[in-house]
């Protein structure tokens, strides 16, 4: 499983935990709900937007693209 996917499979996990909209996370990041939305399967966010989903969501930045979290285990 690449990087792309594990990232928007973890971004859903986060969000729906959370009960946020794309609107709501791109407002936090200044970006658009769509450009949120196509996270993962077409691409990552700029560096400087993943430290600033990592704040919004008080999570590790290595959180966002861990196998880990798609299995939903905790690291060794």
């Amino acid at each position: 499983m690449d990087y792309n996917t594990l990232f928007g499979i973890n971004l859903r996990r986060l969000k729906k935990e959370a009960g946020l909209t794309l609107e709501e996370i791109g407002q936090a990041v200044n970006r658009r709900a769509g450009t949120v939305g196509r996270w993962g399967p077409d691409g990552l966010p700029d560096f400087n937007v993943l430290g600033g989903l990592a704040d919004f969501f008080s999570e590790k930045l290595g959180r966002f693209v861990s196998i880990d979290e798609f299995f939903d285990r905790k690291p060794d």
